[in-house]
Protein backbone atom coordinates (compact mmCIF):
# COMPACT_ATOMS: atom_id res chain seq x y z
CA UNK A 1 0.00 0.00 0.00
CA UNK A 2 2.50 2.32 1.12
CA UNK A 3 5.06 1.72 -2.42
CA UNK A 4 1.76 2.06 -4.42
CA UNK A 5 1.33 5.74 -3.81
CA UNK A 6 2.57 7.62 -6.64
CA UNK A 7 3.84 10.57 -4.22
CA UNK A 8 6.42 8.33 -3.03
CA UNK A 9 7.58 6.60 -5.88
CA UNK A 10 8.19 10.07 -7.37
CA UNK A 11 10.12 11.19 -4.21
CA UNK A 12 12.44 8.02 -3.80
CA UNK A 13 13.24 8.86 -7.84
CA UNK A 14 13.66 12.12 -7.39
CA UNK A 15 15.34 12.75 -4.14
CA UNK A 16 18.75 10.86 -4.96
CA UNK A 17 18.88 12.74 -8.31
CA UNK A 18 18.93 16.27 -6.51
CA UNK A 19 20.99 15.08 -3.97
CA UNK A 20 23.91 14.83 -6.61
CA UNK A 21 23.30 17.26 -8.59
CA UNK A 22 23.46 19.42 -5.44
CA UNK A 23 26.47 18.18 -4.70
CA UNK A 24 28.13 18.88 -7.33
CA UNK A 25 26.57 22.45 -7.41
CA UNK A 26 27.67 23.44 -4.71
CA UNK A 27 31.24 22.40 -5.19
CA UNK A 28 31.16 24.26 -8.41
CA UNK A 29 30.21 27.73 -6.61
CA UNK A 30 32.11 27.71 -3.36
CA UNK A 31 35.64 26.19 -4.51
CA UNK A 32 38.37 28.59 -4.73
CA UNK A 33 40.07 29.01 -8.01
CA UNK A 34 43.91 27.91 -7.72
CA UNK A 35 46.12 30.97 -9.07
CA UNK A 36 49.67 31.42 -9.52
CA UNK A 37 52.19 32.22 -6.79
CA UNK A 38 53.08 35.66 -6.58
CA UNK A 39 56.66 36.74 -5.80
CA UNK A 40 56.73 38.17 -2.37
CA UNK A 41 53.54 36.87 -1.62
CA UNK A 42 53.14 34.88 1.90
CA UNK A 43 51.88 31.15 1.48
CA UNK A 44 51.50 28.88 4.56
CA UNK A 45 53.32 25.30 4.60
CA UNK A 46 51.63 21.81 5.79
CA UNK A 47 54.45 20.74 8.26
CA UNK A 48 54.84 16.86 7.89
CA UNK A 49 55.46 15.09 11.10
CA UNK A 50 59.23 14.14 10.60
CA UNK A 51 60.23 17.91 11.84
CA UNK A 52 62.10 16.43 15.20
CA UNK A 53 64.85 17.89 16.57
CA UNK A 54 66.42 14.50 16.14
CA UNK A 55 66.07 13.63 12.00
CA UNK A 56 68.02 16.77 11.79
CA UNK A 57 65.19 16.98 8.84
CA UNK A 58 61.90 19.06 8.23
CA UNK A 59 59.58 18.67 5.44
CA UNK A 60 57.37 21.35 4.35
CA UNK A 61 54.30 20.80 1.34
CA UNK A 62 51.68 22.94 0.08
CA UNK A 63 49.86 21.30 -2.70
CA UNK A 64 52.26 20.38 -5.38
CA UNK A 65 55.38 22.57 -4.09
CA UNK A 66 57.37 20.07 -1.54
CA UNK A 67 60.16 21.28 0.37
CA UNK A 68 63.08 19.47 2.89
CA UNK A 69 64.95 21.67 4.90
CA UNK A 70 68.24 20.04 6.51
CA UNK A 71 70.11 22.13 8.73
CA UNK A 72 74.23 22.15 8.61
CA UNK A 73 75.45 21.46 12.13
CA UNK A 74 78.20 23.89 13.20
CA UNK A 75 81.12 22.59 15.60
Amino acid sequence: MFIKNKHVITAMIIAPISVIISYFAVDYYVSEVPHKAQQGELYKMLVKPNCRWESGQCDLVNGDFKISITPKRQA
